[in-house]
């Protein structure tokens, strides 16, 4: 059967169930305007001076989460399992193989860990804190069934 002009072909770096639904909600994260739209540059260190590092930049939607799930970590003193900060908002792909867009592109996604040099960082957290991050819609690749990435948190599960 003949293609009738209503299937869309998607480039392959948006072809991930996590990167179609970014892509779709904000856009194409290698368009000139799309940081200005959507990456906020956060003084995480302001509210929570226990943060590893001064500033993230992130996602307008995905700072929100962050920061009432770090309010509820702080609360229960599980804030001390966070020893580092990787990547967040960092337009690259997930590999070298593939050219799939990393949910970092979109600056929704966040690595952290729980050893302060991340070269030996098998992070692995404890069952309250990955609670409070799920109840703030927050996703961690702990939790992964087929290439578990501890170290990952991100805005959508993927």
């Amino acid at each position: 059967m003949a293609n009738a002009g209503n299937d869309i072909v998607l480039p392959p770096e948006y072809s991930g169930p996590a990167q179609l639904l970014l892509y779709t909600r904000y856009g194409n994260p290698r368009d000139i305007a799309f940081e200005n739209k959507w990456i906020y540059s956060w003084n995480v260190q302001d509210a929570f001076p226990w943060f590893p590092v001064q500033k993230l930049r992130i996602h307008k939607h995905f700072w929100p989460l962050l920061d009432a799930a770090f309010k509820e970590l702080e609360l229960y003193n599980l804030h001390d399992e966070i020893k580092g900060i990787g990547d967040c908002y960092s337009i690259h792909t997930i590999n070298e193989t593939q050219p799939l867009l990393s949910m970092h592109s979109w600056g929704a996604a966040l690595d952290m860990h729980t050893n302060p040099d991340a070269l030996l960082n098998k992070a692995i957290w404890s069952n309250d804190f990955i609670e409070i991050m799920e109840k703030h819609a927050i996703h961690c690749g702990q939790k992964w069934a087929v290439h578990a990435e501890p170290h990952h948190f991100a805005m959508v599960n993927g």
